[in-house]
């Protein structure tokens, strides 16, 4: 008989991110920064930290949490800019996992593409 050992790893699981990965807020000033997750056992709790470059807007603030996500509501405008939202989600055990993501508030000068520009 053969054993074989299988990795489990028991920690919360990131399903879905608002505003979504790289997206754009247009002219939302103040976007519902959301995060949704399973495994979180229970009394999960998240905190929020946003930063523009080098700039930290908001620093380790708790989040709301309702069947399973986490939200923060934004009270004052963000500035046109790119920005890095990181959550730390931690679980009654102990158990956590830090999540980030980038977004861009407003819409930018310019926007990359990528893709093939000839082919046959």
């Amino acid at each position: 008989m053969r054993v074989i050992d299988i990795a489990v790893i028991d920690e919360p699981q990131v399903t879905k991110v608002t505003p979504a990965r790289n997206e754009k807020t247009g002219d939302e000033k103040r976007p519902l920064i959301s995060i949704t997750a399973t495994n979180l056992g229970t009394a999960p709790t998240a905190k929020l930290t946003l930063k523009a470059g080098e700039r930290v807007e908001l620093n380790a603030v708790a989040m709301t949490y309702t069947n399973g996500t986490f939200s923060y509501k934004l009270t004052k405008d963000l500035a046109d800019a790119r920005y890095t939202a990181s959550v730390v989600i931690t679980r009654a055990d102990g158990k956590s996992t830090t999540y980030e993501w980038p977004f861009t508030v407003g819409t930018p000068e310019y926007s990359l593409y990528f893709g093939q520009l000839h082919s046959h």
